[in-house]
């Protein structure tokens, strides 16, 4: 395409030209270094995580979380930080509050860059802490000869940033049966731990069938309040208790032959808040199982 000049007046041409020329420079001027800004703080903050850093050179450090449009992959993010405890993590870890308080504080495109880069690695963290647990296994046991599947990080932040947030989020934990057990038996321990747990301890170290007293009905209270007996005003180890005993021994791996000894005592008379650190314990194991 050709474009045809004016025989006269030429210079004034391209002096308007120049003119309009540098309007537009300054127009645009702002909006170039507000994002070099933000594009050099979010590489110097990256700069000591290779796959962050990778992932924002590729997608040429675009926001993922502190764009104008990352509302809803933001809010996702904090809802799962702050349901963290729910899987048994440890929720300061993940400080959804301070979070908060650091983008209404955000008062630069270099503390947007900042804070870009910290609210993807607390992505990653929990990512990494849902999928396949808090603890190295070899760490917390000698004995223990496990390798974690540990998922690529990289690819972790690719996946995430074409997926629907929530259900990208909702899909991290160990998708098991007994995990999901686990995690109801978590929140109904917490349920009772909150509402002062099984009351009075069994008042005795071992009770035989046919024994009765007031010992015996320390034990009847205990198992009713645990859910084995149903509520009754008998004395005597009879054939009721008898079989709630031997139903909790069933239900906890102890030999069920319905008489409670100094073990099964022992069991009957531990806190709900020792077997809710017990189910945390679990959760994390299989939280170090292979995905399939």
């Amino acid at each position: 395409m050709t474009i045809a000049l004016p025989r006269t007046g030429l210079r004034e041409f391209v002096a308007k030209l120049g003119t309009i020329a540098l309007a537009f420079l300054l127009m645009t001027m702002p909006l170039r270094a507000e994002t070099s800004a933000f594009r050099q703080a979010v590489a110097e903050s990256a700069a000591q995580d290779a796959e962050i850093a990778t992932f924002y050179r590729a997608r040429d450090y675009e926001p993922l979380w502190t764009g104008a449009a990352d509302a809803g992959r933001r809010a996702a993010l904090l809802a799962a930080l702050r349901g963290a405890g729910d899987h048994g993590l440890p929720v300061v870890r993940y400080d959804t509050v301070e979070l908060v308080d650091a983008f209404q504080s955000v008062r630069s495109d270099r503390d947007r860059g900042r804070l870009e880069v910290r609210m993807s690695g607390a992505f990653l963290q929990y990512a990494r802490d849902i999928q396949t647990g808090v603890l190295n296994p070899g760490e917390v046991i000698d004995s223990i000869k496990r390798d974690v599947p540990h998922r690529d990080r990289l690819a972790m932040l690719a996946a995430f940033a074409a997926a629907v947030p929530a259900d990208f989020l909702r899909a991290l934990p160990p998708k098991s049966p007994a995990y999901g057990n686990l995690m109801r038996e978590k929140l109904r321990l917490e349920r009772l731990v909150a509402a002062g747990g099984w009351g009075p301890k069994a008042n005795g170290s071992a009770f035989e069938p046919g024994q009765s007293g007031p010992q015996v009905v320390s034990l009847r209270n205990r198992l009713v309040a645990m859910g084995y007996l149903r509520r009754s005003a008998v004395q005597t180890y009879d054939e009721t208790i008898a079989k709630a005993v031997q139903l909790f021994q069933f239900d906890h791996g102890i030999t069920a032959d319905g008489v409670a000894g100094e073990a099964t005592v022992q069991e009957i008379n531990r806190e709900p808040v020792e077997r809710l650190q017990s189910v945390i314990v679990a959760m994390e194991r299989v939280r170090w199982m292979p995905a399939d």
